[in-house]
């Protein structure tokens, strides 16, 4: 029993390969729906902090991936408009520098939504909390935790 609990805190984390964020799609980001900026043990020019890889082995973002990790990204839907985006998240379960996927690519933009606040919620777990929800205010490109 005791060796089940210490897995449960102790999992390694694996790494996907290093990836420019141009080219990760939102297959990508719905197969590993955590990314991070980690440019060790990798042959890495031409990457640079816009370059990412996935968590290959988890689904919930820990304590410990927002501590080990200056950037962490995750997966985040709207209902309301039918959109997948991806946004920072940071230590103190805040988001910032929201991007939506829309006509086959990321879209800094937002402009196309017609609304200054936004309800998203993380498709990740966080911290052992499922589908937590996030106000986003996109003219100050903040998401704040609602639940």
């Amino acid at each position: 029993m005791i060796k089940f609990i210490k897995s449960l805190f102790c999992k390694k984390i694996k790494l996907g390969k290093l990836r420019s964020l141009d080219y990760v799609i939102i297959d990508d980001m719905k197969k590993y729906p955590i990314w991070v900026n980690d440019l060790s043990g990798e042959y890495t020019d031409g990457f640079d902090e816009t370059s990412e890889r996935p968590i290959i082995n988890a689904t919930e973002l820990t304590e410990k991936m927002l501590i080990k990790y200056f950037l962490v990204n995750i997966l985040v839907r709207c209902e309301e408009f039918n959109l997948w985006g991806v946004a920072n998240i940071d230590e103190n379960e805040e988001l910032s520098v929201l991007v939506f996927w829309k006509n086959r690519k990321w879209q800094i933009n937002k402009d196309f939504i017609g609304k200054n606040k936004i309800i998203i919620e993380s498709v990740p777990s966080i911290k052992g909390r499922s589908n937590l929800r996030f106000e986003y205010d996109l003219k100050l490109d903040k998401g704040r935790l609602i639940d």
